[in-house]
């Protein structure tokens, strides 16, 4: 294989929109990828919960939460992120102190139920 045949492979496996070829391979020829390795996001910023690659199945609809299931959801992406961790400790140490003869099914019905309320009130005082 010749390099400029080599070349003009690479440069149509990044072709992004089929439609209008040329214009790709003369984007992916003009803009070189950056191949070092890194990513051109901080990673630092994401969420781990939101690391995990996903495909939507079936016919895409839209439609809004009730407040429950954005609640739901809310608390579920909170106690399941490895950031948040500390601070959930911290809230459920506060419920053991103000309320030492909960048991612990009461406990955790307390943090799935306010647990993202608390979290963003605590946030939002040190915003100032």
């Amino acid at each position: 294989m010749y390099p400029f045949e080599r070349l003009l492979y690479q440069l149509k496996k990044d072709v992004k929109n089929k439609a209008r070829v040329e214009g790709s391979i003369c984007n992916a020829f003009l803009v070189p990828r950056n191949d070092d390795g890194g990513s051109e996001d901080d990673d630092e910023e994401k969420l781990t919960i939101f690391a995990h690659p996903g495909r939507p199945y079936g016919q895409i609809k839209t439609r809004r939460l009730t407040e429950m299931e954005f609640n739901a959801a809310h608390s579920y992406i909170l106690v399941n992120e490895e950031k948040v961790q500390p601070y959930l400790k911290m809230y459920e140490e506060i419920l053991k102190e103000l309320h030492p003869d909960m048991n612990e099914h009461d406990l955790q019905a307390e943090v799935d139920k306010n647990f993202a309320s608390s979290f963003e009130n605590y946030f939002s005082i040190w915003k100032g």
